[in-house]
């Protein structure tokens, strides 16, 4: 009995079982991509691009837009003889407020800002022409204020007193001057007075009035009024 040959197997890459697309489905299916690409496209264009104009910095700008602007309207011309009767009303208007404003500023006091001082010597309330000597050589030398020493360390008066207790003491009172007439010579000369007084440091009142200070462990005397009712 003869023996049957077997059948042999080819290998072959192609797949039996899938069908071969015809020419016109392949067309379709290549529009159908290109329709499909587009469209992704497309929509990621219009996504993409306000993030695009956000992170390049046009995201704050306002896409209101303003309203354009209207000029006014213009005013109807004024005939020639109003705007000169307007020009010589506001003339004289003017000048008016020149005078008020001259007539207030003559009135106003002065007011001294800045104070150049100097202390004028004992010898310069020695009588009037001393002081007005005195005065006028600080006005040139550029002052506008001078201090006068009226009761110096010793406790003696440089001006005129009338004070009861001290008026009739020569000791004391050695002024020449009073201080109104001390203040009308600097008023004259366009000077501001300043009086310069020690009161607690006196080395002769305590001795002429014995209620005039206190005394002290070694047996000082010294400037204080001694009143219990005035915390002697």
């Amino acid at each position: 009995m003869s023996r049957k040959k077997g059948f042999k197997v080819k290998r072959s890459r192609r797949n039996l079982y899938k069908k071969r697309k015809s020419t016109g489905r392949k067309i379709f299916d290549g529009v159908l991509f290109v329709v499909i690409l587009g469209a992704f496209v497309f929509v990621g264009y219009s996504v993409a691009s306000p993030l695009i104009k956000f992170f390049g910095g046009n995201g704050g700008n306002s896409s209101v837009s303003e309203p354009a602007w209207t000029p006014p309207e213009s005013l109807p011309e004024t005939s020639d003889s109003n705007s000169q009767a307007n020009t010589s009303d506001n003339t004289s208007g003017n000048s008016g407020g020149s005078d008020t404003t001259k007539d207030n500023t003559s009135s106003a006091p002065s007011e001294v800002t800045s104070a150049f001082a100097t202390v004028a010597p004992d010898s310069a309330l020695k009588s009037d022409a001393a002081l007005n000597k005195f005065l006028a050589s600080a006005k040139d030398g550029g002052y506008n204020t001078v201090v006068f020493t009226l009761k110096n360390t010793t406790g003696e008066l440089l001006y005129k007193s009338s004070l009861k207790a001290v008026k009739d003491n020569t000791d004391v009172n050695k002024g020449s001057l009073t201080a109104a007439q001390i203040v009308k010579a600097c008023k004259t000369a366009g000077i501001t007075p300043v009086a310069a007084i020690t009161t607690l440091y006196d080395r002769k009142t305590p001795y002429l009035f014995d209620n005039a200070g206190y005394i002290i462990a070694d047996g000082n005397w010294s400037w204080l009024d001694a009143a219990a009712d005035n915390g002697g």
